[in-house]
């Protein structure tokens, strides 16, 4: 099959080379792109008592199953395309014989080349040759929404300034973290940049509420706190407080940001980013 001359069916993207496609080996460069031939099965699809090749092939970020035959010459004929990439199933990881039937294992997500190996679910789904072309008969026909993902939103009241104490003032700003779904992933944390000249320290932290497991930045005006995703649909309010030694003036602009993690401590997926952080104003 490695120096062939087949039919290629379509992938996904447009790029990808289709219809009549020679192989130069397991990878074959074609224009800016390559083709890869990766796991193969043997199933008998047609029940004729000879196993064809199933194949999983990738270009780009693309993959397909495909099943080839041999014609009574012995040249490489092509049976049909199993399942590719597209819409939901953005991955293919491995491919199995089952008798005259083709199981493929796909993903949600691709989980490598830049995706976490904890983010994609993995489903096995199983096709069936119908003498006209591959039918799922076995298996999911689709994904449950992803526990890693989800549109995390944050929102902040001002930072309002009590009396002069003694030289110093106290004020607390208080930080909403809601999970609009579908998802809840492992963990996320809460990044601040404090405008005008309020500053944070790690040694006297602990004498503000609500900074407990925080880290400060090196330039102490930015900080980094872990927060427990709430639950698809809820929120978690936490009050963080601040000092200032001298009086402090208004109007600087702050900033808190939320970011989603997996497991590894990788980035989560969010579907909107637009509402990942917002700005509190000292007043």
């Amino acid at each position: 099959m490695a120096t062939a001359t087949v039919d290629l069916p379509a992938w996904s993207q447009r790029a990808c080379p289709s219809g009549r496609f020679t192989f130069h080996g397991a990878s074959t460069r074609s224009g800016t792109v390559t083709v890869t031939i990766g796991q193969v099965a043997h199933p008998d699809v047609d029940r004729d008592g000879v196993p064809e090749t199933a194949a999983v092939l990738t270009c780009q970020t693309e993959a397909q199953v495909v099943v080839f035959d041999r014609d009574p010459a012995g040249a490489v004929t092509t049976v049909g395309q199993v399942v590719r990439t597209g819409g939901a199933v953005r991955a293919v990881f491995a491919v199995q014989a089952d008798g005259s039937r083709v199981s493929v294992e796909v993903g949600d997500y691709r989980g490598c080349c830049g995706e976490s190996a904890d983010l994609p679910q993995h489903q096995w789904r199983v096709y069936a040759w119908t003498g006209q072309g591959f039918q799922q008969v076995q298996g999911p026909t689709s994904f449950p929404p992803n526990p890693n993902v989800a549109d995390l939103s944050v929102s902040a009241s001002d930072l309002v300034w009590g009396p002069d104490n003694g030289g110093s003032q106290r004020g607390t700003v208080t930080v909403t973290v809601r999970n609009n779904g579908p998802g809840a992933p492992a963990r996320a944390t809460l990044a601040f940049a404090l405008g005008g000249d309020t500053y944070l320290y790690q040694e006297t932290l602990h004498e503000l509420a609500g900074w407990d497991g925080c880290t400060v930045g090196s330039e102490n005006t930015k900080a980094t706190c872990p927060v427990t995703v709430p639950p698809a649909g809820q929120s978690r309010t936490l009050t963080f407080e601040l000092r200032h030694g001298t009086i402090h003036g208004t109007g600087f602009s702050s900033t808190v940001r939320v970011t989603a993690a997996l497991p590894d401590g990788s980035p989560a997926p969010d579907p909107n980013t637009g509402d990942n952080a917002t700005t509190f104003v000292t007043k």
